[in-house]
């Protein structure tokens, strides 16, 4: 069997329950710099249209991001120096209520909105890091961890956070920290947290982030993968990026499904060539009061 029709299988394997390791279960929608996956000893540089299994480890570069569609429309984004596991990814369209997820966030960021399964069964979510467990309610959150420390930032839905000393519910347009062997914080409004965490998440936030339905993660995994397989330039990451912007992005107000959008954590100020990112809370100069909350404008 050739490579392209391998990939193309592996297109087709992730509408398919993922119930067994090592079956297609995501790709790599859009990626830059450096990354790699591993699973054990084995080690792969990454590029756009890689597809993914359970089990596996994604790492980022210094320079690298990535981002990752799951087959249920579930989306991950990560920033560069993070270390991102996939413990556990069960996905079964018949059946979307049995289906589940467990991630892992070793250290870095990583931006995630829901996708079928967090959609339909929350409670079958669950994101790890060295000091907390997250759940969600139709969510488009940001996290940080540092392995010490847990940061969540929401912006649309409600992220449970739990560590074993406590408790907190994270709303739209909130943050709360906890740091280890301590219990989260107040949630409070985004603009307070300190500014090295706000840009972080900002350049997260800022992202738009592909369509989250299974049905176009089916449609662009093809066409992403062709593009990849058969590039007309050097620049192969571009093409394949150019591919995937051509689809349409979710543009819905439904839960976790603000994709393609700025929401609530952020607004931008100015034209497209000085355009400054702010949070709720924030202060903007000529502007009266204070930024509390907006819809994500679309970033051509």
């Amino acid at each position: 069997m050739n490579i392209y029709l391998k990939k193309v299988v592996a297109v087709f394997a992730l509408l398919l329950p993922a119930l067994a390791f090592a079956a297609p279960i995501a790709y790599v929608h859009e990626m830059s710099g450096s990354a790699f996956s591993s699973a054990g000893s084995i080690r792969h540089e990454l590029k756009t249209g890689d597809t993914l299994e359970e089990g596996q480890t994604v790492v980022s570069g210094k320079d690298g991001t990535v981002t990752l569609r799951f087959a249920d429309g579930q989306l991950v984004a990560l920033q560069p120096g993070t270390t991102f596991v996939i413990s556990k990814y069960r996905y079964n369209p018949q059946e979307v209520k049995s289906s589940s997820i467990l991630f892992r966030l070793t250290v870095g960021a990583m931006r995630f909105v829901s996708g079928a399964i967090g959609k339909a069964s929350p409670r079958s979510f669950g994101l790890l890091t060295p000091t907390a467990t997250i759940g969600i309610r139709g969510t488009d959150c940001v996290t940080i961890s540092d392995g010490e420390t847990t940061i969540v930032v929401c912006d649309s839905g409600t992220a449970i956070f739990d560590t074993k000393d406590g408790h907190a519910e994270v709303g739209p347009g909130q943050f709360s920290i906890a740091r280890n062997g301590q219990s989260p914080s107040t949630p409070q409004v985004a603009a307070n947290m300190l500014p090295a965490y706000r840009a972080r998440v900002l350049a997260l936030m800022q992202l738009v982030m592909p369509g989250n339905t299974p049905e176009e993660v089916s449609a662009a995994a093809a066409k992403v993968m062709k593009a990849a397989e058969n590039p007309t330039s050097e620049d192969t990451n571009k093409e394949a990026k150019d591919v995937a912007d051509t689809l349409p992005p979710t543009t819905g107000e439904g839960e976790g499904g603000n994709t393609g959008q700025r929401t609530k954590c952020g607004e931008v100020h100015g034209d497209a060539q000085n355009e400054r990112y702010t949070l709720p809370g924030d202060r903007v100069p000529g502007a009266s009061g204070t930024v509390l909350s907006s819809s994500f404008l679309k970033r051509k």
